[in-house]
């Protein structure tokens, strides 16, 4: 049968992916927060928040307790612990939701399928503690989830400033590292539990119908980040 109807909206792409032309800055870190929690379009943070570059990366010569030790991937791959931080490679360590800002977990087809406990073949969205993955800090167009509050309906416009989760947003289920429109909670000082996504703003207006303490509420958009 011949093709009779073309559809006028498609797909603005999947989480986590840049569809737009531009510039483009991404960079490798080492996730080690919790697998499950591990989402592509989620905004992660430095894992220590206060360490140097050598402390974060796990450079040899350090004090024990600054560096970021990780020895289990590097066994299970078989690999020699080369360095204080097990892999060949020094990495920054990132968790989802951390502050200060490293980057948006980014590009889900680059990576392999990693299954879940139901089965290796099974789809998931979710990368393993201590996967290498590229993180977006600059990009003329991201697509990721726009979670709302439980305050109210919102109503994303383009120019609108952004903030992510620092933990789980319990009142309306947003993950850690999850994205929503920027509130202030007084002149000035941001809303509780969020920190400041910088530099970011959208860049396709979309409406997102307020969430709740027993389910997330989001819209995929795209967003520019320059930071």
């Amino acid at each position: 049968m011949f093709q009779k109807t073309v559809q006028r909206q498609f797909t603005k792409g999947f989480i986590g992916e840049v569809v737009r032309d531009g510039v483009l800055r991404a960079k490798p870190g080492r996730i080690e927060s919790p697998t499950l929690s591990n989402g592509f379009g989620l905004v992660y943070g430095f894992k220590t928040a206060s360490a140097t570059y050598a402390q974060q990366t796990g450079t040899p010569g350090l004090p024990e307790a600054d560096k970021v030790v990780n020895t289990t991937r590097a066994a299970a791959d078989g690999q020699p612990a080369v360095n204080a931080s097990g892999l060949a490679g020094e990495v920054f360590a990132v968790v989802v939701g951390g502050a200060p800002f490293f980057g948006i977990l980014s590009h889900p087809k680059h990576n392999a399928l990693s299954g879940t406990p139901n089965g290796s073949l099974e789809p998931t969205y979710t990368l393993p503690i201590h996967t290498e993955a590229e993180f977006v800090d600059c990009s003329s167009g991201l697509v990721v989830g726009l979670y709302a509050t439980e305050a109210a309906n919102q109503t994303a416009k383009y120019g609108d400033k952004l903030m992510y989760a620092t933990a789980d947003y319990a009142a309306a289920s947003i993950p850690a590292g999850g994205i929503t429109l920027y509130a202030e909670k007084s002149a000035g000082v941001i809303a509780d539990g969020f920190a400041l996504l910088p530099g970011a703003f959208v860049i396709d207006p979309v409406s997102v119908v307020k969430g709740s303490s027993t389910a997330a509420s989001f819209a995929a958009t795209v967003i520019q980040i320059t930071n």
